[in-house]
């Protein structure tokens, strides 16, 4: 496995130049900037998978393309630019990995699925996924365990749908995952969301704005969340709306959540000593 995983990580950092270079920041397209950081969480997402059940290397090779679209792919907001990544991928794979049978992940007509999720075990490690129907099967599974403890969803899971949960299920399972969803209202982002989460045995949390709802009573909700995850060491989602954001001051708090999970002045020194002090006699 030595020769391949130096192909792996050669394809890796050739990948990850070549979009680099063809996918440059506009004011259209301002979150176009890939960096070192994007590379990680491709190896991140390599990471969630379990040894001993990626011995053969040409699944080794489909999870890194898998996660290389995932990190990269996902951030694309045009088919001509989808298109176009995938076209630099397989020529990637083409030039640098020696598995022909990844190939066929880039067929222009029928390509076979390319689907990791880590909700079809217990454990919760990434697996693959062989076809639709077994992904659809599971995901009806899971709408019905989540319909009969909460107020029912009627989600029609056709293909991208399937597609799209498992993409936030991996987000979920990351450390410190986020993504941002983007469609239009009653596309059934939030739906999916709650369903990704349930996959994951995730709790999603939320805030209740109303008129008075004030920058002192976002941080006394973040402060229970970060306690509930800590003390309580339950898996949570934050699941925040544009519509919820009603002050610009919310997002010094989101922004600092994002990039480091650390909130500056969020806990008064004394509760500081009383959670430390709580985790330490779990």
């Amino acid at each position: 496995m030595a020769d391949e995983a130096e192909g792996l990580c050669k394809s890796a950092l050739i990948l990850h130049q070549e979009v680099m270079n063809k996918f440059k920041k506009t004011s259209a397209n301002f979150h176009y900037e890939f960096n070192i950081r994007h590379l990680t969480g491709v190896f991140q997402g390599i990471l969630c998978a379990r040894p001993e059940y990626f011995k053969d290397a040409d699944k080794v090779a489909k999870l890194w393309v898998h996660e290389s679209e995932r990190i990269y792919g996902d951030r694309l907001v045009s088919e001509a630019d989808v298109k176009e990544y995938l076209k630099i991928s397989a020529d990637v794979v083409k030039k640098n990995i020696k598995h022909p049978s990844v190939s066929q992940y880039f067929n222009d007509k029928d390509p076979k699925l390319l689907c990791f999720a880590p909700f079809f075990n217990d454990e919760m490690f990434y697996n693959d996924i062989e076809n639709m129907d077994k992904l659809n099967k599971k995901l009806m599974e899971e709408l019905d365990s989540y319909n009969d403890a909460n107020a029912a969803m009627d989600l029609v899971l056709f293909d991208d749908a399937c597609r799209h949960i498992t993409r936030i299920s991996r987000i979920t399972i990351s450390e410190s995952g986020h993504s941002l969803l983007v469609g239009v209202g009653g596309s059934g982002k939030q739906s999916l969301s709650k369903l990704a989460a349930a996959c994951n045995k995730a709790y999603v949390v939320g805030i209740v704005v109303t008129s008075d709802y004030t920058e002192k009573m976002l941080k006394e909700d973040i402060q229970l969340f970060y306690k509930r995850a800590s003390l309580k060491n339950d898996q949570l989602m934050w699941l925040i709306t544009e519509g919820q954001i009603i002050d610009e001051k919310f997002m010094v708090f989101i922004n600092d959540l994002l990039a480091s999970g650390e909130i500056s002045g969020l806990f008064p020194d004394d509760e500081i000593d009383n959670i430390v002090a709580g985790l330490t006699n779990s």
